[in-house]
């Protein structure tokens, strides 16, 4: 086996066939796909799933590499004949992981899924880009592990027992499709059926230690209910419906979920989540008052 303290070396065990690529080749923004085997499926007032087990998941990882001519040539002829099955050791040493921030191994097993190379490059001159997507192999499933809030800053923001995350950027939905009246007295009325629920998308990024906690969590939640901890000035699903919940019931809607390194020690993701209705909910507008029943089947609209 080829050492590697400053980067990483594909090795075939079997051939000895090795080919180095320096830590400072790897780009930084890589991006690694938990793609777990769950059916989802979503009805006018609720979403179910099947779930084959954590055992069928897997990952896959997409990275960049920026390298000389003579490197580049040598990864070409590594990965025609290797395409299989080979390692990739020395990762966890220089600080990559191509399995996700919640798996830190020296050694992986790969297969190569797609690859491309680039011409030449002006800037930097001389140089190649070359782009490896690798599926990875007999990885362990991580146990999810409680985070906290930071004594300094504070955050507050939770995805389940994920505690201490930085306020997501959110993007909520609340579409509703509605069948207005006018009685003979003038009366506005309507009733209205939601279109598509109320769901909201989560861009979270944060450290190395939070984001492989939330990384393992939603591998281990998969399509069950899990919480969300909220504070006054955050409001996942918009306008009055957070105003005065500390936590909401919420179901992960994608089943591939991407975690991408964005620099050192951070990472970003993005989930779409449902909300479960629990305890009805008035929003009230100028001109309309909503009564949202428990499973949100049917909306009363009345004319103030």
């Amino acid at each position: 086996m080829v050492s590697a303290m400053n980067g990483i070396t594909f090795e075939n065990n079997d051939t000895n066939e090795t080919v180095y690529i320096s830590y400072e080749y790897i780009k930084a923004d890589y991006t690694v796909s938990l793609n777990m085997a769950l059916s989802i499926q979503r009805f006018i007032n609720r979403v179910s799933s099947f779930d084959r087990g954590n055992g069928s998941d897997f990952r896959t990882v997409n990275f960049s590499l920026t390298v000389d001519e003579a490197t580049m040539k040598n990864l070409e002829s590594f990965l025609t004949s290797n395409e299989d099955k080979f390692s990739i050791t020395g990762a966890a040493s220089c600080g990559f992981y191509p399995a996700g921030p919640d798996i830190s191994l020296d050694t992986y097993t790969v297969s190569l899924m797609a690859n491309s190379y680039s011409s030449v490059k002006i800037s930097p001159y001389g140089m190649y880009e070359v782009s490896i997507t690798f599926l990875l192999h007999n990885l362990p499933i991580r146990t999810p592990w409680n985070t906290y809030p930071d004594a300094y800053f504070g955050n507050r923001f939770g995805v389940g027992i994920v505690g201490g995350l930085k306020d997501p950027d959110v993007n909520p939905v609340q579409d509703f499709a509605t069948v207005r009246s006018l009685s003979m007295n003038g009366k506005k009325s309507s009733v209205a059926r939601p279109a598509s629920e109320w769901t909201s998308t989560l861009k979270i990024a944060d450290n190395h230690n939070r984001m492989g906690a939330l990384m393992a969590y939603l591998q281990s939640v998969r399509g069950d209910r899990f919480e969300l901890t909220l504070h006054n000035k955050l409001q996942i699903f918009g306008g009055t419906v957070d105003i005065n919940n500390h936590s909401v019931s919420v179901r992960l809607l994608n089943n591939i979920i991407l975690f991408t390194h964005k620099r050192k020690d951070e990472w970003e993701t993005t989930i779409q989540v449902w909300r479960e209705f629990g305890e009805p909910v008035n929003l009230i507008t100028d001109n309309y008052e909503f009564i949202i029943t428990d499973d949100a089947s049917r909306i009363i609209v009345e004319g103030k």
